[in-house]
């Protein structure tokens, strides 16, 4: 989405500015879920 919004997009939900910093962990059940990471890259 942020290759084609340089502007927030207006929202209720949770957003973050890139993915530079956020990385992915799979739970016990199976789900994918974004997390904070210092050194992702």
């Amino acid at each position: 989405i942020s290759a084609t919004h340089k502007h927030p997009l207006p929202t209720q939900h949770a957003a973050i500015a890139g993915y530079d910093m956020v990385g992915i962990t799979v739970d016990e059940r199976g789900w994918i879920a974004l997390e904070p990471q210092r050194n992702a890259a």
